[in-house]
Protein backbone atom coordinates (compact mmCIF):
# COMPACT_ATOMS: atom_id res chain seq x y z
CA UNK A 1 0.00 0.00 0.00
CA UNK A 2 0.86 3.68 -0.90
CA UNK A 3 2.36 5.14 2.17
CA UNK A 4 -0.28 7.88 3.10
CA UNK A 5 1.22 9.76 6.11
CA UNK A 6 1.90 13.90 5.27
CA UNK A 7 4.77 14.71 3.53
CA UNK A 8 6.96 18.01 3.69
CA UNK A 9 6.80 20.35 0.75
CA UNK A 10 10.21 19.73 -0.90
CA UNK A 11 11.63 22.32 -3.06
CA UNK A 12 14.94 21.87 -4.72
CA UNK A 13 16.79 24.65 -6.29
CA UNK A 14 19.32 23.88 -8.42
CA UNK A 15 19.67 27.34 -10.42
CA UNK A 16 21.53 27.63 -13.74
CA UNK A 17 24.89 29.18 -12.38
CA UNK A 18 27.42 31.44 -14.94
CA UNK A 19 31.14 31.04 -14.89
CA UNK A 20 31.82 33.78 -12.70
CA UNK A 21 28.90 32.57 -10.03
CA UNK A 22 30.43 28.74 -9.93
CA UNK A 23 34.09 31.10 -9.66
CA UNK A 24 32.74 32.86 -6.84
CA UNK A 25 31.25 29.51 -4.99
CA UNK A 26 34.69 27.99 -5.54
CA UNK A 27 36.71 31.44 -4.09
CA UNK A 28 34.14 31.37 -0.80
CA UNK A 29 34.99 27.53 -0.28
CA UNK A 30 38.46 28.81 0.26
CA UNK A 31 37.93 32.10 2.04
CA UNK A 32 35.41 30.18 4.77
CA UNK A 33 37.26 26.83 5.27
CA UNK A 34 40.18 29.94 5.98
CA UNK A 35 38.45 31.85 7.90
CA UNK A 36 35.72 29.89 9.56
CA UNK A 37 36.32 26.26 9.51
CA UNK A 38 40.11 25.94 10.64
CA UNK A 39 39.50 28.40 14.02
CA UNK A 40 36.50 26.40 14.98
CA UNK A 41 36.61 23.96 17.34
CA UNK A 42 39.60 21.98 18.61
CA UNK A 43 43.15 23.04 19.08
CA UNK A 44 41.51 26.31 19.43
CA UNK A 45 40.12 26.78 23.28
CA UNK A 46 36.32 28.21 23.44
CA UNK A 47 37.58 31.56 24.40
CA UNK A 48 39.86 31.95 21.44
CA UNK A 49 37.26 30.96 19.06
CA UNK A 50 34.71 33.38 20.51
CA UNK A 51 37.53 36.49 20.27
CA UNK A 52 38.24 35.72 16.85
CA UNK A 53 34.98 35.36 15.25
CA UNK A 54 33.83 38.71 16.89
CA UNK A 55 37.33 40.56 15.63
CA UNK A 56 36.09 38.94 12.04
CA UNK A 57 32.97 40.18 12.48
CA UNK A 58 33.92 43.70 12.29
CA UNK A 59 34.94 43.33 8.85
CA UNK A 60 31.52 42.24 7.67
CA UNK A 61 29.12 44.94 8.62
CA UNK A 62 25.51 44.15 6.88
CA UNK A 63 25.15 44.87 3.47
CA UNK A 64 21.90 47.03 4.26
CA UNK A 65 22.02 47.64 8.02
CA UNK A 66 18.45 48.11 9.88
CA UNK A 67 18.17 50.25 12.97
CA UNK A 68 19.22 48.61 15.92
CA UNK A 69 19.22 49.24 19.73
CA UNK A 70 20.15 46.97 22.79
CA UNK A 71 17.20 45.47 24.81
CA UNK A 72 17.00 43.30 27.59
CA UNK A 73 14.09 40.44 27.69
CA UNK A 74 13.31 38.00 29.52
CA UNK A 75 16.15 39.00 31.64
CA UNK A 76 18.63 38.63 29.36
CA UNK A 77 19.98 41.05 27.00
CA UNK A 78 19.35 40.98 23.33
CA UNK A 79 19.30 43.60 20.18
CA UNK A 80 16.40 44.40 18.55
CA UNK A 81 16.26 45.12 15.02
CA UNK A 82 13.73 47.27 12.75
CA UNK A 83 13.33 46.32 9.83
CA UNK A 84 9.81 48.50 9.10
CA UNK A 85 8.06 51.62 9.89
CA UNK A 86 4.48 49.95 9.69
CA UNK A 87 2.74 50.02 13.56
CA UNK A 88 2.64 46.70 14.95
CA UNK A 89 4.82 44.90 13.13
CA UNK A 90 5.86 41.26 13.46
CA UNK A 91 7.88 40.13 15.93
CA UNK A 92 10.84 37.88 15.50
CA UNK A 93 12.99 35.60 18.36
CA UNK A 94 15.82 35.40 16.69
CA UNK A 95 18.64 32.73 17.84
CA UNK A 96 21.65 32.62 16.67
CA UNK A 97 24.05 29.57 15.62
CA UNK A 98 27.47 28.76 16.49
CA UNK A 99 27.06 25.62 17.98
CA UNK A 100 25.80 26.43 21.26
CA UNK A 101 29.47 27.76 22.34
CA UNK A 102 30.28 30.23 19.67
CA UNK A 103 28.84 33.73 18.86
CA UNK A 104 26.79 36.36 20.19
CA UNK A 105 24.04 39.09 18.11
CA UNK A 106 26.84 41.21 17.24
CA UNK A 107 28.29 38.61 15.05
CA UNK A 108 25.00 37.76 13.81
CA UNK A 109 23.87 41.61 13.01
CA UNK A 110 23.93 41.19 8.67
CA UNK A 111 21.68 38.04 8.98
CA UNK A 112 19.38 39.82 11.11
CA UNK A 113 19.39 42.61 9.28
CA UNK A 114 18.29 40.75 6.35
CA UNK A 115 15.53 38.89 8.00
CA UNK A 116 14.24 41.99 9.87
CA UNK A 117 14.11 44.12 6.14
CA UNK A 118 12.97 41.03 4.24
CA UNK A 119 9.65 39.93 6.49
CA UNK A 120 9.25 43.79 7.23
CA UNK A 121 9.32 43.03 11.18
CA UNK A 122 11.19 43.52 14.62
CA UNK A 123 14.09 41.05 15.25
CA UNK A 124 14.73 40.12 18.82
CA UNK A 125 18.27 38.86 18.53
CA UNK A 126 18.40 36.90 21.97
CA UNK A 127 22.11 36.90 23.51
CA UNK A 128 21.36 33.33 25.34
CA UNK A 129 23.32 32.01 27.63
CA UNK A 130 26.22 29.35 25.97
CA UNK A 131 28.03 26.23 26.77
CA UNK A 132 30.37 25.07 28.18
CA UNK A 133 29.54 27.61 30.83
CA UNK A 134 25.70 27.31 30.71
CA UNK A 135 24.97 23.68 29.48
CA UNK A 136 21.40 22.23 28.10
CA UNK A 137 18.19 23.31 29.44
CA UNK A 138 19.76 26.92 29.93
CA UNK A 139 19.78 28.47 26.58
CA UNK A 140 16.02 27.00 26.00
CA UNK A 141 15.33 28.63 29.29
CA UNK A 142 16.41 31.52 28.05
CA UNK A 143 14.52 31.21 24.84
CA UNK A 144 11.36 30.73 26.44
CA UNK A 145 11.67 33.50 28.80
CA UNK A 146 12.19 35.74 25.99
CA UNK A 147 9.21 34.46 24.67
CA UNK A 148 7.16 34.95 27.49
CA UNK A 149 8.24 38.86 27.77
CA UNK A 150 7.08 39.25 23.80
CA UNK A 151 3.97 38.04 25.03
CA UNK A 152 3.55 40.03 28.21
CA UNK A 153 4.60 42.89 26.07
CA UNK A 154 1.58 42.81 24.29
CA UNK A 155 2.90 41.13 21.04
CA UNK A 156 0.11 38.62 19.68
CA UNK A 157 1.06 34.87 19.31
CA UNK A 158 -0.03 35.26 16.04
CA UNK A 159 2.38 38.26 15.21
CA UNK A 160 5.34 36.18 16.70
CA UNK A 161 7.61 33.67 14.43
CA UNK A 162 10.31 31.91 15.61
CA UNK A 163 13.77 32.08 13.68
CA UNK A 164 16.95 31.00 13.93
CA UNK A 165 19.62 28.92 12.02
CA UNK A 166 22.49 26.18 12.53
CA UNK A 167 22.09 25.77 16.58
CA UNK A 168 19.73 28.48 16.84
CA UNK A 169 17.50 26.73 14.12
CA UNK A 170 17.13 23.61 16.78
CA UNK A 171 16.60 25.44 20.08
CA UNK A 172 13.97 27.59 18.11
CA UNK A 173 12.43 24.04 17.39
CA UNK A 174 13.20 23.04 21.53
CA UNK A 175 11.25 26.01 22.06
CA UNK A 176 8.37 25.32 20.35
CA UNK A 177 8.32 22.75 22.26
CA UNK A 178 8.93 24.21 25.50
CA UNK A 179 6.34 26.17 24.42
CA UNK A 180 3.43 24.07 23.90
CA UNK A 181 4.31 22.55 27.01
CA UNK A 182 4.33 25.16 29.49
CA UNK A 183 0.81 25.72 27.76
CA UNK A 184 1.56 28.81 26.53
CA UNK A 185 0.03 30.05 22.79
CA UNK A 186 2.19 28.75 20.09
CA UNK A 187 3.94 31.60 17.73
CA UNK A 188 2.82 32.07 14.17
CA UNK A 189 5.34 29.93 12.42
CA UNK A 190 8.92 28.61 12.89
CA UNK A 191 11.65 29.32 10.20
CA UNK A 192 14.95 27.49 10.25
CA UNK A 193 17.97 27.54 8.70
CA UNK A 194 20.23 24.30 8.46
CA UNK A 195 18.86 23.63 12.15
CA UNK A 196 20.96 21.25 14.39
CA UNK A 197 18.68 18.93 15.69
CA UNK A 198 20.56 16.01 16.43
CA UNK A 199 23.45 15.97 18.86
CA UNK A 200 24.36 12.31 18.22
CA UNK A 201 25.36 13.27 15.12
CA UNK A 202 23.85 10.33 13.06
CA UNK A 203 22.82 12.03 9.76
CA UNK A 204 24.26 10.31 7.13
CA UNK A 205 25.62 13.62 5.79
CA UNK A 206 27.40 13.94 8.99
CA UNK A 207 30.16 12.09 7.33
CA UNK A 208 29.21 12.12 3.80
CA UNK A 209 29.63 15.74 3.33
CA UNK A 210 32.47 16.50 5.45
CA UNK A 211 34.97 17.18 3.14
CA UNK A 212 32.76 19.27 0.87
CA UNK A 213 31.12 21.56 3.67
CA UNK A 214 33.59 24.41 4.34
CA UNK A 215 32.18 25.72 7.85
CA UNK A 216 31.38 22.61 9.68
CA UNK A 217 33.89 20.05 10.89
CA UNK A 218 32.95 16.90 12.63
CA UNK A 219 35.71 17.19 16.10
CA UNK A 220 34.18 20.99 16.74
CA UNK A 221 30.37 19.04 16.38
CA UNK A 222 31.39 16.25 18.59
CA UNK A 223 32.90 18.75 21.01
CA UNK A 224 30.65 21.09 21.30
CA UNK A 225 27.31 18.40 21.33
CA UNK A 226 29.00 17.22 24.60
CA UNK A 227 28.99 20.89 26.00
CA UNK A 228 25.99 21.77 25.52
CA UNK A 229 24.41 18.58 26.33
CA UNK A 230 26.47 18.09 29.61
CA UNK A 231 25.03 15.65 32.20
CA UNK A 232 21.51 14.64 29.66
CA UNK A 233 22.29 11.83 27.17
CA UNK A 234 23.05 13.11 23.69
CA UNK A 235 19.62 11.76 22.98
CA UNK A 236 17.82 13.79 24.95
CA UNK A 237 14.69 15.72 23.16
CA UNK A 238 15.56 18.80 24.54
CA UNK A 239 19.33 17.91 23.79
CA UNK A 240 18.24 16.55 20.04
CA UNK A 241 14.59 18.31 19.59
CA UNK A 242 14.63 15.73 16.27
CA UNK A 243 13.16 13.01 19.08
CA UNK A 244 10.53 15.46 20.49
CA UNK A 245 6.72 15.23 20.62
CA UNK A 246 6.45 17.85 17.71
CA UNK A 247 2.51 17.43 17.22
CA UNK A 248 0.86 21.21 17.34
CA UNK A 249 3.87 22.90 16.54
CA UNK A 250 3.64 25.74 14.25
CA UNK A 251 3.90 25.63 10.10
CA UNK A 252 7.68 25.35 9.66
CA UNK A 253 9.85 26.40 6.99
CA UNK A 254 13.35 24.87 6.41
CA UNK A 255 16.43 25.57 4.57
CA UNK A 256 19.31 23.76 3.81
CA UNK A 257 22.15 22.87 1.39
CA UNK A 258 22.91 19.65 -0.79
CA UNK A 259 26.95 20.16 0.70
CA UNK A 260 25.80 20.83 4.14
CA UNK A 261 26.87 18.70 6.70
CA UNK A 262 23.30 18.88 8.58
CA UNK A 263 21.70 18.14 5.27
CA UNK A 264 20.15 15.12 6.83
CA UNK A 265 18.78 16.97 10.20
CA UNK A 266 16.89 19.20 7.80
CA UNK A 267 15.28 16.50 5.75
CA UNK A 268 14.64 13.86 8.71
CA UNK A 269 13.24 16.64 10.99
CA UNK A 270 11.02 17.77 7.71
CA UNK A 271 9.43 14.57 7.65
CA UNK A 272 8.74 14.28 11.52
CA UNK A 273 7.04 17.42 11.56
CA UNK A 274 4.98 16.33 8.69
CA UNK A 275 4.49 13.09 10.62
CA UNK A 276 3.22 15.17 13.55
CA UNK A 277 0.59 17.10 11.12
CA UNK A 278 2.81 19.72 10.76
CA UNK A 279 2.09 22.57 7.81
CA UNK A 280 6.21 21.60 6.95
CA UNK A 281 8.10 23.29 3.82
CA UNK A 282 11.50 22.56 2.91
CA UNK A 283 14.11 24.27 0.58
CA UNK A 284 17.03 22.39 -0.46
CA UNK A 285 19.60 24.16 -2.09
CA UNK A 286 21.87 22.60 -4.92
CA UNK A 287 25.54 22.48 -4.22
CA UNK A 288 25.56 24.95 -1.45
CA UNK A 289 26.30 24.66 2.06
CA UNK A 290 25.73 24.98 5.76
CA UNK A 291 24.53 28.24 6.52
CA UNK A 292 25.10 29.99 3.00
CA UNK A 293 22.84 32.71 3.72
CA UNK A 294 25.26 34.41 5.74
CA UNK A 295 26.93 35.45 2.82
CA UNK A 296 25.77 36.87 0.39
CA UNK A 297 28.65 38.85 -0.75
CA UNK A 298 30.23 35.37 -2.12
CA UNK A 299 26.23 33.62 -2.73
CA UNK A 300 24.28 34.44 -4.95
CA UNK A 301 21.49 32.46 -3.78
CA UNK A 302 21.77 33.65 -0.23
CA UNK A 303 19.66 37.26 -0.60
CA UNK A 304 16.57 35.18 -2.79
CA UNK A 305 16.76 32.52 0.37
CA UNK A 306 16.32 35.10 3.37
CA UNK A 307 13.76 37.17 1.05
CA UNK A 308 12.12 33.74 0.67
CA UNK A 309 12.20 33.02 4.33
CA UNK A 310 10.78 36.77 5.38
CA UNK A 311 7.72 36.43 2.86
CA UNK A 312 7.00 32.80 4.62
CA UNK A 313 7.36 34.88 7.95
CA UNK A 314 5.15 37.78 6.65
CA UNK A 315 2.53 35.51 4.86
CA UNK A 316 1.96 33.79 8.06
CA UNK A 317 2.07 37.18 10.91
CA UNK A 318 -0.68 39.07 9.46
Amino acid sequence: MPDASPKAVVRRLDPARSRAERTRLTVARGILRATVRAPSGPPLPVRAQRAWFRLSARANPPARPAPRADVEIGGRSAERVIGTSRPDPPAILYLHGGAYTLHTPFEYRPMTSAVALAASAVVYALDYRRAPEHPCPAAIDDALAAYRWLLDSGVPPERIALAGDSAGGGLSLATAVAIRDASLPEPAVLALISPWTDLTLSGETIRTKARVDPILRLSWLRLSADQYRGSLPADDARVSPLNADLVGLPPTLIQAGTEDMLASDAERIADRLAAAGVETELDLHEGLWHDFQSFPQFVPDATPAVQRLGAFIAVRCR
